[in-house]
């Protein structure tokens, strides 16, 4: 790929923001064509016995409903695009459609005279109420099982492995924020990249592995336990080409909390180790540092827990796990909480 990230972010943020432009001015004309025929709009229990217009109206208004509920966790949460647009262009995009949702749900307690009149108004906005409502009522769905994840009880206990501010471009209990689950070795795994004050997640146009904060930094045993194995093979990839299908974790790894309960951390840097297999770990200890090995796509830090020493073997299965005492920043407001699962997008720093 010869264009950098700065160019698809850029044309990605521009995208966003030329739809909302758009949208912004069809919400303006929607309601001054609304304002201007008020006059023949009424209440929808106005018009006794139309039972099939309030059918309409009725699967009208709960597709906007379920539109409402969508927005805020389809935008913030589940877009894998949402990590290269700015809070502002997001932020705008969301009311804009917020607004129109709004005004369409209250909309749907009227009835146009002309909705009544008319067989074929009837019919299409009948067809097209059906529509959004199975589209967004699928998302909503979908919504619901974002927030998925076992109970606290049930998961294993790990400290942050890095230092910083970080933001979780993959992680959660459901395929549609995290494509992890899709792997039964991996399932719960999480890619982590750092951020500057800005969230953004590299410098200059995205090209050299050196323009990503991730890159070189330091990699912090997560819990206590013995370093039972060690991949250190792989040079780096280079950015937005990596083809190792084979080595997907690249050069990492693994450390027995206890009897089948693996921890890896994986696409760290080829010769950055700083420990051996057999060593005693604590949480903290330094192990190795960020790289871009493996099927990485830049460089990031992939965290997961496993049943098995090797997270491919066909036994292996996925542990859940929280972070204890991070700084979480899921809806814009930054929380220190002491167990939390991420979910992607979530933005996270060291409690201490």
């Amino acid at each position: 790929m010869e264009k950098g990230l700065a160019e698809f972010s850029s044309t990605y943020q521009t995208g966003i923001a030329i739809l909302a432009v758009i949208f912004t001015l069809v919400w303006l004309v929607r309601l001054y064509l609304v304002w201007q025929s008020r006059s023949t709009r009424h209440w929808i229990w106005k018009y006794k016995g139309e039972w099939f217009v309030y059918t309409i109206k009725f699967i009208f208004g709960m597709s906007m409903a379920c539109l409402l509920l969508v927005l805020p966790t389809w935008f913030y949460i589940i877009s894998g695009f949402r990590i290269f647009i700015s809070d502002a262009v997001i932020h705008w995009f969301v009311l804009v459609w917020t607004c129109i949702a709004v005004q369409e749900l209250i909309l749907s307690f009227t009835a146009s005279e002309r909705l009544v009149k008319q067989f074929i108004k009837r019919i299409l906005l009948f067809m097209l109420s059906i529509f959004w409502f199975l589209g967004f009522g699928s998302a909503a769905l979908i919504n619901l099982k974002t927030f998925d994840y076992p109970k606290q009880e049930d998961c294993l206990v790990l400290e942050s492995p890095v230092r910083g501010t970080w933001r979780a471009s993959h992680a959660g209990g459901h395929s549609s924020v995290n494509y992890h689950m899709l792997l039964k070795g991996q399932e719960f795994g999480a890619d982590l990249v750092k951020i500057d004050e800005s969230n953004r997640f590299f410098q200059g146009n995205g090209t050299a592995i050196t323009d990503f904060y991730s890159y070189r930094q330091p990699v912090y045993s997560p819990v206590k336990g013995k370093v039972v194995y060690l991949f250190d093979e792989l040079k780096n990839q280079q950015v937005m080409h990596s083809k190792d299908s084979i080595h997907t974790l690249g050069n990492y790894l693994v450390i027995e909390r206890e009897p089948q309960v693996y921890v890896i951390l994986g696409t760290l840097e080829i010769g950055s180790f700083k420990v051996s297999v057999g060593d005693e770990v604590e949480p903290g200890t330094e192990l190795a540092q960020v790289g871009n090995s493996g099927n990485a796509t830049w460089p990031h830090l992939h965290l997961s827990v496993s049943t098995n020493l090797n997270p491919m073997d066909s036994t292996a299965k996925g542990l859940p796990w929280v972070l204890n005492e991070v700084k979480l920043n899921r809806w814009g407001q930054e929380k220190l909480l002491n167990k939390t699962s991420l979910i992607r997008n979530d933005r996270f720093s060291h409690g201490n």
